[in-house]
C-alpha cells in the first residue's frame, strides 16, 4: 500500500504538468509531452501536495530511459517498470520494489 502510495505521488505531478490544458488547441499541440521530452532525464520527487519533501537521505526520483524503462529510487528502496506514455499520459507498469528495513522513512511515508 505504501509503495502504491509514494509512486502515486511521485508520478502525479509530471502526469498533471503533462496533461494541463491550454485555451488554445494550438497551444496544446505544441506543449503535448511525447517521448523525447521526458527520456533520459533524472525525475526528482520535490513537493507533495504544494509543500516541499524533506530529503535527508536520497531524494526520492525517477529516471525514464529512451524506451521508457522506469527505474528510480524512493528514498532507501528502489523501484523499476516499464513506463507508457499515451495520449500525454504517463503510466508505469510491470512495477517492482525492493523490501529494504529503511525505518527512519517508513514512518515518513506512511503519512502519504
Amino acid at each position: 500500500m505504501m509503495k502504491k502510495r509514494f509512486l502515486a505521488a511521485l508520478v502525479l505531478p509530471m502526469m498533471l504538468a503533462a496533461c494541463a490544458s491550454n485555451d488554445s488547441n494550438n497551444e496544446q499541440a505544441q506543449t503535448m509531452t511525447n517521448q523525447t521530452d521526458i527520456a533520459a532525464q533524472n525525475w526528482v520527487l520535490t513537493k507533495i501536495d504544494n509543500q516541499a519533501i524533506s530529503t535527508e537521505a536520497v531524494a526520492p526520483n525517477l529516471m525514464l530511459s529512451e524506451d521508457l524503462n522506469a527505474n528510480g529510487n524512493a528514498g532507501c528502496n528502489r523501484f523499476f517498470g516499464q513506463a507508457e506514455l499515451k495520449d500525454g499520459n504517463l503510466r508505469i507498469e510491470k512495477m517492482g520494489l525492493t523490501m529494504m528495513a529503511c525505518q527512519v522513512l517508513v514512518w515518513k511515508w506512511k503519512r502519504l
